[in-house]
């Protein structure tokens, strides 16, 4: 069941980071300003929370957990198939009001409202997959090391989606094309899952009632530092970002799909490799916590760093004769310095929570669920407050050491 879970959500991430990238080109009505993305990225994070939550639902009849992941994929596909079309239609009203009412906020108020009527549904089941999935994990004694390996699996798919979207896909078939082959990818997944569940005899999740959050046990706890993880790793990734921008230049294949590819692929290693550290341990919040330490004293010292930064990529550039792919190498060189050492701790800390969720009573699916849940309402409030507020206010260089409390001096 794991190796199998781990190939069907590889490709569900790739398709779904792809989609992500191609969205975000396509949604040209909400601007190309860094307020605009946070505002679309605060929608995608929302609707992948909603989707966690919906998890444990009451239903009247067993789900089982394969058969559930193929309808969810199948659902995501033909939604985005009609997505481009939805969008162009979307675009016109948002034209027409902007020119009916070109000095009131009504232009500005419908953008979040389109946002999310356009994604809120696709990605309401993209964030229901993961925690379905990791349902017939119930009665696994090695249930961290193995949602990790889902979690990572899902997570170096999206990397592979978004790099080969938008080194290969976008400039070479466009848009929509990109988009067609997404959306096969998808489909191909939901059928091969729906094809797996009827040989593959897994015991049905049934639900238990609403979900309810509670305090018991330190679950509270918990679902704190889980929002606190989210709001922490979108509003760094967006000020992260647009520091490393000055420095890489704002093309679309340094921006996009190397940073986000990057950043991911450190939340990948951090899920995978310490899954076993947190089935060892007794206490896995601790695990997270300690995370939080190292997340706070890298931001405190690659602060100081990120000024020697320019000079790193011209010393690359002069090595390979300012080449295409010398000047690629060294973007992911310093993306990688950078972003990897903040990534890894996000990705131990939240398969750390799911497993600290999991001891503490709560059911596999309903431990993924409430980590996703409030981890992506953290995430939410990160993109709006990074977007919004951190980078209008402060500026880049005020934005990074208050996202993680106090200023260095270097």
């Amino acid at each position: 069941m794991i190796p199998l879970g781990c190939i069907l959500v590889f490709f569900s991430g790739c398709a779904a980071l792809a989609y992500e990238l191609i969205w975000f080109h396509l949604s040209r009505i909400f601007g190309n300003t860094t307020q605009a993305a946070s505002v679309v990225l605060a929608v995608w994070m929302a609707g992948l929370a909603i989707g966690a939550c919906c998890v444990a639902v009451r239903t009247s009849k067993p789900l089982r957990p394969m058969r559930a992941f193929g309808l969810l994929e199948l659902g995501i596909a033909s939604w985005s198939t009609a997505l481009p079309f939805l969008l162009a239609a979307a675009q016109a009203l948002y034209v027409a009001v902007a020119r009916a009412y070109p000095d009131t906020y009504c232009a500005a108020l419908l953008r979040p409202m389109l946002a999310a009527l356009m994604l809120f549904p696709p990605t309401i089941m993209m964030g229901a997959t993961l925690p379905i999935l990791a349902s017939s994990l119930r009665a696994d004694q090695r249930f961290a090391r193995h949602f990790g390996f889902l979690y990572g699996a899902n997570t170096i798919g999206a990397v592979a989606g978004i790099l080969l979207c938008g080194f290969q896909g976008l400039p070479n078939l466009g848009l929509r094309i990109t988009n067609f082959v997404a959306v096969g990818l998808s489909a191909g997944v939901g059928i091969v899952a729906l094809v797996a569940d009827r040989r593959i005899r897994s015991e049905p999740m049934r639900s238990t009632g609403f979900f309810q959050p509670t305090v018991e046990t330190g679950r509270g706890v918990l679902y704190v530092t889980a929002v606190l993880w989210g709001f922490l790793a979108l509003a760094l990734e967006l000020v992260w970002f647009r520091a490393l921008i000055l420095v890489m230049g704002s093309t679309t294949y340094s921006f996009t799909p190397l940073m986000t590819a990057t950043f991911l692929a450190g939340i990948s290693l951090g899920a995978i490799f310490w899954g076993r550290a947190a089935d060892a341990a007794r206490h896995p919040a601790t695990l997270a916590l300690l995370s939080l330490l190292g997340l706070a004293t890298w931001t405190w010292g690659s602060v100081c760093l990120l000024a020697s930064a320019p000079e790193w990529y011209l010393q690359v550039l002069l090595r390979t004769d300012f080449s295409w792919m010398g000047s690629l190498l060294a973007k992911l060189l310093i993306a990688t310095f950078f972003l990897v050492p903040l990534a890894v701790c996000f990705g131990i800390a939240f398969t750390a929570i799911v497993k600290a969720l999991q001891l503490a009573g709560a059911a596999p699916e309903r431990a993924a669920a409430g980590a996703g849940l409030y981890n992506g309402i953290g995430a939410a409030g990160g993109a709006l407050a990074g977007g919004l507020c951190l980078l209008p206010a402060l500026g880049t260089r005020g934005a990074l050491p208050y996202s993680r409390s106090s200023p260095p001096r270097c």
